[in-house]
């Protein structure tokens, strides 16, 4: 996965110690595991979303995920029924 930081969507030197997209996306999906069946009002950092909106098929990753976060306002809402 990438992270969608850039114009192409892929990590450069800024991210070499970052958690990677995957394993964002993964810890993200685990609390959302751990609410499974509730209404869920969650807040977060737009990339850290956006990796988890990929991970789920919710927006292709690449140049679509880098499109959706670089659309997001300070705050923005997204209402999702996954």
């Amino acid at each position: 996965m990438l992270w969608p930081s850039s114009p192409a969507g892929r990590l450069d030197h800024r991210h070499a110690i970052w958690e990677s997209p995957d394993d964002a996306a993964d810890r993200f999906q685990s609390g959302v595991d751990d609410l499974a069946g509730e209404t869920m009002i969650i807040a977060a950092h737009g990339l850290f979303m956006v990796a988890w909106l990929s991970k789920i098929g919710y927006v292709d990753s690449g140049a679509a995920a880098g499109e959706l976060w670089t659309s997001l306002q300070f705050p923005h809402l997204l209402t999702l029924r996954i």
